[in-house]
């Protein structure tokens, strides 16, 4: 299929708004970790956060690129990667360079490692998980996504010949042994415990499941009421899951986070009324597309307000005060980040993608 005439699938804005509140549960997790402000229930979900990223992944890249009847993807492969390249690098090369004028201001320039921060530069930190966190501890995810990435292409058409149920059920097969492996590895030392938790293959079912939901979303009919019903029952469990931690000290396993957030995924999707309308508002769709921004930059914002407030002027406000100020400072320069940076370069690649009937 030639690229050059393939429509573009219409946006789906209530995902796009989702994508906001994870990136803020991110934020508040790392704030939580040096002065606690928000309770358990909200505050201890950064990590599970980014397995909604990953499954959003791959269920909005089979749905944007995927064609189920034909050819493999409706783009050539190099384009594909340039789009996915031009999208994430910008952004990410911006958080690293806000972090290294920090420590050159502060004089500890020499204190960035030169084996971490060239597995940073790479995006190849994740692959010997003991580095994941270097630098911007956030970015370990984008490493994990470059390799989803490269894998996509094979991956999708390797599956397309196959039914969505049976996708869908070989994806849930992948994840539910995934997470049994994860619960064996639970047990071991710090070295285990970080190969289990950023280790990209480990990772890469979530992302499956995703895609999986995707061509789900491609291929079955769809109802408004039975997506209300998806995101609302995704909601309940996901809920459920976290009142449960923060009450037992029972962390959500990547089989129940992947079904709650593909649930909620595949149901924000496809639903109607009231819950796409709250969703769908201009604000909404603003701050989901500055939520890449506002994952990737909080940290290195965070590294410059602590340096300044708390070590150089030793500030001492309420934590609500203080979050208040610095989440402001993030969300403007993750928006300035999005309208000055990301879509100007976005706009010089002009993917086509396929039609479809949502």
């Amino acid at each position: 299929m030639k690229d050059s005439v393939t429509p573009r699938r219409p946006s789906i804005p209530a995902l796009t708004s989702l994508r906001f509140f994870a990136a803020l549960l991110v934020v508040i997790f790392h704030y939580n970790l040096t002065r606690t402000l928000f309770p358990a229930f909200i505050a201890n979900h950064g990590y599970d956060a980014v397995t909604f990223f990953f499954v959003l992944s791959g269920f909005i890249l089979t749905y944007v690129y995927g064609v189920p009847l034909g050819g493999a993807l409706n783009v050539s492969v190099r384009r594909f990667m340039i789009a996915r390249l031009l999208k994430i690098c910008p952004t990410y090369y911006l958080a690293i360079l806000i972090v290294a004028l920090l420590f050159a201001i502060a004089g500890t320039l020499n204190q960035l490692a030169s084996i971490q921060t060239g597995l940073v530069l790479s995006m190849v930190q994740s692959w010997i998980p003991q580095f994941s966190l270097s630098l911007n501890p956030p970015a370990w995810s984008l490493s994990n996504e470059m390799v989803f990435y490269l894998l996509f292409p094979a991956i999708w058409s390797t599956t397309r010949h196959l039914s969505a149920t049976s996708a869908l059920a070989m994806a849930g097969a992948i994840v539910l042994s995934t997470t049994v492996l994860r619960g064996v590895l639970s047990d071991g030392d710090e070295a285990w415990q970080n190969f289990r938790a950023y280790f990209p293959l480990l990772n890469l079912p979530q992302f499956m499941w995703g895609m999986a939901l995707g061509f789900m979303y491609l291929t079955v009919p769809r109802s408004g009421r039975a997506h209300c019903g998806f995101f609302l029952a995704g909601l309940g469990v996901l809920c459920s899951a976290f009142l449960v931690q923060s009450a037992f000290g029972w962390i959500p396993d990547s089989a129940t986070l992947c079904v709650a957030f593909g649930s909620i995924i595949f149901g924000a999707a496809g639903m109607s009324g009231l819950l796409l309308k709250l969703l769908s508002t201009r604000c909404l769709i603003i701050l989901g597309e500055s939520s890449y921004a506002i994952y990737i930059l909080h940290f290195p914002i965070w590294l410059w307000w602590n340096h300044y407030t708390r070590l150089v002027y030793q500030l001492d406000w309420p934590p609500e005060i203080e979050f208040a100020l610095y989440l402001s400072i993030v969300v403007s320069a993750s928006v300035a980040a999005l309208v000055w940076l990301e879509r100007p370069i976005t706009q010089m690649v002009r993917l086509k993608q396929p039609a479809s009937n949502p």
